[in-house]
């Protein structure tokens, strides 16, 4: 795969999704893709995580946060989201904090969780690019008006 990435929304009112995303690498299929994705997952369901990979994982986290508060959009986004939620902005840091507390048990329980039989699998296949579209916005066409 050129990219895997997984995402899921904590502060959902309901029962979250746990998104897997993959982008195949050259000569890859999505179904090839898909199984090894898959059997990545059941793989940390039967052995867990290790401590180094752990650790990558909060590095990746802690260099996420730097770029955000690079950002206002980001950060008020963040601020937003909290406040809407009833969390107040102030619970950020404490959020953050459990996340960083995450342990290898918790991460194999929750892979456990991962039912192979609740798959959604989707596709997205990008549309053929016609001759002559124009593919940078021409001088102006990116500004409000």
């Amino acid at each position: 795969a050129t990219s895997v990435g997984a995402s899921y929304d904590m502060f959902g009112r309901s029962e979250a999704l746990f998104n897997l995303i993959g982008l195949p690498a050259q000569g890859v299929s999505v179904p090839q893709l898909a199984q090894a994705m898959q059997q990545q997952v059941q793989e940390i369901a039967a052995n867990g995580v290790s401590a180094e990979e752990l650790q990558r994982v909060r590095q990746q986290m802690a260099a996420a946060e730097v770029y955000e508060r690079d950002s206002m959009a980001a950060q008020a986004s963040t601020i937003g989201l909290l406040e809407t939620l009833g969390f107040g902005r102030q619970a950020e840091a404490t959020i953050k904090d459990h996340l960083r507390q995450v342990s290898a048990d918790e991460v194999q329980a929750a892979a456990r969780l991962l039912n192979p039989r609740n798959l959604t699998q989707v596709v997205l296949k990008p549309l053929p690019v016609k001759a002559n579209t124009r593919t940078t916005p021409a001088a102006g066409d990116n500004h409000v008006r």
